[in-house]
């Protein structure tokens, strides 16, 4: 009898270190205002390019870059003019990983995301965190916490500070074309080209697009992505109330895409011409530069009120004007 008594007792005890494990520690949402919410987060969040509203930062063969966009100057963001800036003790370098960096913003500071977190600043690195998240990309950082995934299919929400982990998710694999998080949850494309969505409080999926989506962002409170059809001929560009989860296309052909004030500024393909318009698609006026430039990536920052694209060469950055005219006679090289 006692046996059976110790048996029970020990079953009982080990079902909840079972339960516990969900969460090592409760995740503790910050208050927030709507408007707070919708100006943390940046359209494409996770890229090679970030500000933290005075500098811009660029992530290029594992060597940070600033851009000073009103005086159109790069430099390596290094202050030591003896620095060959090949060892890791250079602010500059980060380390070299099989999936490289990605910056994203958080607060008031940009940080760049890989198996460690740096927090970028002026001429300055310093290392936070744990320094184990993993070498699979997708990386999404987000008050006193970062998302990323532990596996291949696993995601990892956890406290930067302590290491704990506050959520799970499994069964999702990842794809990097626009992971963000907003209001509690993490919006996500999974390799899948699923548009999905996890509550970090609760622990639950929704899949708000089945099949074709990607680069999801978030501006004004709306979610917008890029859906492609299953034969690649067509892509259009939808806008989404997370709330209702109504959808609406906004306009067809768009490749990549970014959205500052109350415009529109989008790529096409398979043309690469570069439109503005309003923010529902109306009126759009060819901005393309007349000579060649074969179009790659457009990014956009409130603070600075600026427009940044990449042309198909990573190292080749143009700014718009404020005639929303690109600056196509002098280009932003980055270089040592």
């Amino acid at each position: 009898m006692k046996r059976i008594k110790l048996l029970i007792l020990f079953l009982s005890v080990a079902i909840v270190s079972i339960s516990c494990q969900k969460a090592e520690e409760e995740y503790q949402p910050t208050n927030k205002t709507e408007e707070q919410k919708r100006d943390e987060v940046n359209a494409m969040q996770v890229s090679p390019v970030a500000t933290d509203g005075n500098m811009v930062y660029v992530q290029l063969n594992s060597l940070v870059y600033r851009i000073d966009m009103k005086n159109k100057i790069a430099e390596i963001n290094c202050g030591d003019m003896l620095c060959d800036h090949q060892g890791t003790s250079c602010s500059a370098r980060l380390p070299e990983e099989e999936i490289e960096y990605r910056l994203a913003r958080n607060g008031e500071s940009v940080y760049a995301l890989g198996n460690q977190i740096f927090q970028i600043g002026q001429n300055s690195k310093k290392e936070i965190g744990q320094g184990h998240y993993g070498h699979y990309g997708n990386a999404t950082i987000f008050d006193d916490y970062i998302a990323y995934f532990k596996e291949p299919d696993v995601i990892v929400v956890e406290n930067i500070e302590n290491g704990k982990e506050v959520q799970k998710f499994e069964n999702i694999t990842g794809f990097v074309q626009g992971n963000f998080y907003y209001d509690n949850c993490l919006y996500m494309i999974t390799a899948e080209q699923q548009l999905v969505r996890l509550n970090i409080e609760t622990g639950e999926k929704e899949i708000l697009e089945k099949k074709g989506a990607t680069r999801a962002s978030l501006y004004d409170g709306f979610v917008y992505y890029v859906k492609v059809s299953e034969n690649m001929e067509s892509n259009h560009l939808v806008k989404m109330n997370p709330g209702t989860l109504k959808k609406e296309n906004i306009t067809e052909g768009v490749f990549y895409y970014n959205m500052l004030g109350d415009k529109l500024y989008y790529s096409t393909y398979p043309e690469r011409k570069l439109y503005i318009s309003e923010l529902d698609g109306k009126n759009p006026v060819d901005i393309s530069s007349p000579n060649e430039f074969d179009m790659g990536s457009i990014y956009t920052f409130s603070e600075l009120g600026a427009v940044m694209i990449t042309g198909r060469d990573v190292y080749d950055y143009r700014v718009l004007d404020e005639n929303n005219k690109v600056d196509y006679e002098n280009e932003i090289i980055l270089k040592q």
